[in-house]
This record gives structure tokens, C-alpha cells and sequence, in this order.
């Protein structure tokens, strides 16, 4: 066949039924530094470029991968992750917000009944003003109950 072949000569001379293994380079440069068409990469071998977005796994609570942002604050999606926009928003509805296992004081309690029976304080300095229990019933009070000063109401 005479002198090897470079790719540029056979792909200008459109030469038909030539095999490229004939051909020595390509713009001088040895063969062995291509690879072969339809070859594959690990994706730690990417360094630049952009990936299909569908080629790239999705993000969920136990693996990494790709999200969508949101700024919605009432979303319960395991899939989509909150902008700053949407914690700063949240933030905002907490702050100044009590804890939700908080108490207050008797002073603090303005309006409102009591869904149950009050227990009377058994501090028995009389001089301080003191919360007492009233009762109203058919039947006098027990032993254990109307004591430390509590009211009791008996009516037929």
C-alpha cells in the first residue's frame, strides 16, 4: 500500500474500504494519544463542560445529587430545598414566638375558664392574697378535700 496513511489524508480523499489502523497520526500526533470512538469516563474524569441535568442523580434525604430551590414555607417535600428567601420567612413567623411547652404565672391569666378543678395554694401566710377553691355540691366535703380554706356550697 506504500507510505502509512494519516487520518487527514483519508478522510480528504474520502479513500473507501481504507482502515484507520493503516494510518499513523492525526496532525502529527501519534495515535495512541486518542481513544477509541464510543469509549467511556468515569464521571470523576469531567472537569469541565456541562452535564445533562438528567444524567446527574436526584437529591433525597439518605443521598446527594440534584434539587430543585423553593421559597415556599409550608411544603413538605423531601425533594426540594428552601431558599434563604424561605428560612429568612420562617424566621421572620418565629421570632417572638414562646416555646410551646412554656408556662405563665396566675397574674398572666385575664380571661378564659378553667377546663378543671383549681387546686388551692397551701401556703398558709394569710396575709398574702391567696387563690381558694369554691364548691358547689349535694354532698358535705371530704376529709381529703375543703381544706386550707376552701368554700364549700351545699344545696338539695
Amino acid at each position: 500500500m506504500g507510505a502509512p496513511l494519516t487520518i487527514e489524508q483519508i478522510l480528504q480523499n474520502h479513500a473507501v474500504g481504507v482502515n484507520l489502523s493503516d494510518a499513523e497520526s492525526l496532525s502529527g500526533h501519534p495515535l495512541e494519544d486518542f481513544s477509541m470512538v464510543g469509549h467511556k469516563h468515569s464521571a470523576d474524569d469531567i472537569t469541565t463542560g456541562i452535564m445533562n441535568p438528567s444524567r446527574l442523580p436526584t437529591g433525597t434525604t439518605t443521598g446527594k445529587g440534584v434539587v430543585s430551590l423553593s421559597s415556599e414555607t409550608d411544603s413538605d417535600s423531601q425533594s426540594l430545598a428552601a431558599t434563604p428567601y424561605a428560612v429568612k420567612a420562617v424566621k421572620t413567623l418565629a421570632t417572638g414566638k414562646a416555646d410551646k411547652s412554656h408556662t405563665h404565672g396566675a397574674g398572666d391569666i385575664t380571661t378564659g375558664t378553667f377546663p378543671a378543678l383549681i387546686a388551692a395554694a397551701s401556703n398558709k401566710n394569710y396575709t398574702t392574697r391567696q387563690i381558694r377553691n369554691i364548691y358547689l355540691s349535694t354532698s358535705a366535703p371530704s376529709t381529703n378535700s375543703g381544706q386550707d380554706g376552701d368554700v364549700w356550697f351545699q344545696y338539695e
